[in-house]
């Protein structure tokens, strides 16, 4: 790769590195999603067991391994903490920047600014910048996305067997990553071939196309298979239909979680392509869209839409919707806004910065508003948000950050197009580091189970049992080594009968649950409205006595 290339990704990866150093020391893992993932990768790690993912140590074929077996790679090398597990997301993200840097330069080879445009806008899109800090899956499936896409294009310009390889590999992968997701992201530019690629400007023959990218989706399914069958050997019948049936059929039929209707994703897509949408030079150039094609080599932009508009119909179509199942379509968008502004350069007014960097501007100074106007917030809220989340943060985090953006604003308003670019996602970095300092002690102490964790931890040999659902919450932070019972609230009593030493666990928003029925030993803040309790049989809370005891927080 050339000089292009790796310029900017050094660049990215210094900012992330800045980033991520930032929020692993400013922010807990989140419950649930995020202490789940980590304690299937714990569970996983302790047994010794790279094929088998388990939950609460039964076997949990809601996602594949790929993100798990990362995790436990970074544990391997630097030890099972969970900074380390948060280090995760973050090179996840520099992935998705190396891939989607790796697409442009195969659709634009001889554009040295492409590359930069492209790293900007993806490593200052808000969506992307926000999940980039989370243990999740689709920023992984992301990565092979690009990287089939990539494939597919070079392969179309070259006609290179290494390129059906690479797509193979990316096809393995992603299904590992996120499941047979990754075909449905990747089918329509090759079943599409003769809208963005004219018969006469082909160099192989229809049947070489077709055949050469069935193989290699074959071969991409047995990588796959070759950890998918043997887990569900191990895991049992209920587990293999989870991951060959539940997980694919089902959510494309009638999901059993994040069920929308058709039109949910169409009021997110201002979101998604937030702060860049905002730009008027981008409305601009899309309104002219003839003039622009002058400059712009048709099959690039067919071969883009072929990808973006029939994957965001498909999943429209499906019932199970999340905001960020759209992320890989959002790198071929960014792939287009590139092209429109590298192909046909300008210098931008200095209006093309005041809507997306005010945005991002307001953003950086909302802790300090919220801060001042606390008071009058929590008359319209729940009980723990004045205290617990907005006077709790210092606020000059949020008025240094908002003064640098302003600052570095007006320096850029007169300068080229390419230095207002890098100046809105310097200030989206900004943004990220700002919110992380702010929310340390107010925001995030109120998901921040490391505190029970420890009591759990200390009394992990007594009897556990979860008012309805547990998921994992504190299986990695305390350390657990036996499951953990699940049982409803009218069957606590007799739970407590049968397990006198036992200690119990609610998530509730209604305390008439727990309260002065049972002794509680342990109690804080969830969110804005709920609490996290521990409790144990009425009367027998003494035997929590000396460092062990934790006083109910008030």
């Amino acid at each position: 790769m050339s000089k292009s290339f790796w310029y900017p990704l050094l660049q990215a990866a210094g900012a992330i590195a800045l980033i991520a150093l930032i929020g692993i020391l400013s922010r807990p893992l989140f419950p649930v999603d995020e202490t789940r993932y980590v304690t299937v990768a714990w569970e996983m790690f302790t047994r010794h067991d790279w094929i088998l993912a388990t939950l609460n140590f039964q076997p949990y074929g809601h996602k594949p391994p790929l993100l798990f077996w990362l995790i436990m790679s970074l544990w391997t090398v630097f030890g099972a903490t969970a900074p380390v597990a948060m280090l995760a997301p973050y090179l996840i993200f520099i992935g998705l920047i190396a891939a989607s840097i790796y697409l442009i330069k195969s659709l634009l080879p001889e554009n040295e600014t492409a590359p930069r445009v492209m790293m900007c806008l993806t490593l200052g899109s808000f969506p992307l910048l926000l999940y980039s800090n989370l243990i999740l899956f689709d920023m992984l499936l992301s990565i092979f996305v690009v990287i089939g896409m990539t494939s597919i294009w070079n392969f179309s310009k070259t006609g290179k067997a290494k390129h059906l390889i690479i797509f193979a590999l990316a096809v393995g992968l992603g299904a590992l990553a996120k499941g047979p997701a990754i075909l449905l992201n990747l089918i329509f530019p090759i079943l599409l071939l003769r809208v963005w690629l004219p018969k006469e400007k082909q160099i192989f023959k229809t049947t070489t196309w077709s055949f050469g990218f069935f193989a290699a989706i074959i071969a991409g399914a047995l990588l796959a298979l070759s950890w998918a069958i043997p887990a569900a050997i191990k895991g049992g019948p209920e587990f293999a239909n989870k991951i060959f049936i539940r997980q694919t059929v089902g959510r494309l039929e009638n999901s059993f979680d994040h069920a929308h209707p058709f039109y949910w994703y169409l009021p997110w897509i201002p979101l998604l392509l937030c702060p860049w949408i905002l730009m008027p030079s981008l409305c601009q150039k899309l309104k002219n869209w003839a003039e622009l094609s002058i400059y712009i080599p048709p099959n690039i932009i067919r071969f883009l839409l072929c990808w973006i508009i029939p994957v965001f119909i498909s999943f429209s179509f499906i019932s199970g919707k999340q905001i960020h199942y759209l992320f890989p379509c959002l790198i071929g968008a960014f792939a287009l806004i590139t092209i429109i502004y590298s192909t046909k350069p300008e210098t931008l007014r200095p209006q093309n910065l005041i809507l997306p960097a005010g945005f991002i501007l307001f953003l950086t100074l909302l802790p300090a508003i919220l801060k001042f106007t606390a008071y009058e917030l929590a008359l319209h809220f729940d009980r723990h948000l004045l205290d617990d989340v907005l006077l709790s943060m210092p606020a000059w985090f949020s008025i240094a950050g908002g003064v640098l953006s302003l600052t570095l604003i007006l320096w850029a308003r007169n300068k080229s197009w390419l230095v207002q670019i890098n100046t809105i996602t310097v200030c989206g970095l900004i943004f990220m580091g700002v919110f992380h300092l702010e929310a340390r002690n107010g925001f995030y102490k109120n998901y921040d189970l490391r505190p029970m964790a420890r009591v759990i931890e200390q009394h992990k040999d007594r009897p556990m049992a979860f008012i309805r659902n547990y998921h994992g919450e504190w299986g990695f932070l305390a350390k657990v080594e036996k499951p953990v019972e699940q049982i409803m609230p009218e069957n606590l009593d007799a739970w407590f009968k049968q397990h006198p030493n036992g200690m119990a666990f609610f998530r509730t928003s209604d305390e008439t649950e727990f309260r002065g029925k049972y002794d509680t030993v342990f109690e804080m803040p969830f969110k804005t409205n709920k609490v996290f309790v521990i409790i144990v049989p009425k009367g027998t809370s003494k035997d929590f006595n000396g460092k062990n005891f934790v006083q109910p927080q008030q």
